[in-house]
């Protein structure tokens, strides 16, 4: 299976913006949407591995 929903992340996309909270859809290894929490269960994704992240922050990568 190659579909990731990471559900209820915090996520911090920039240092300019607010921390909000997404479902982040992962399709072979790249991120195909973001969705806010309880979207995904409106929208058919599909077969889907489902992770809970409740209160883990997702961060872009370090350079």
């Amino acid at each position: 299976m190659s579909k990731k929903l990471l559900k209820n992340a915090y996520v911090l996309i920039s240092a300019d913006d607010d921390v909000e909270k997404f479902d982040i859809l992962i399709d072979k290894d790249e991120i195909e949407d973001l969705l806010t929490p309880g979207d995904s269960t409106t929208v058919d994704l599909g077969d889907v591995d489902e992770y809970d992240l409740s209160g883990k922050l997702i961060v872009p990568g370090f350079i």
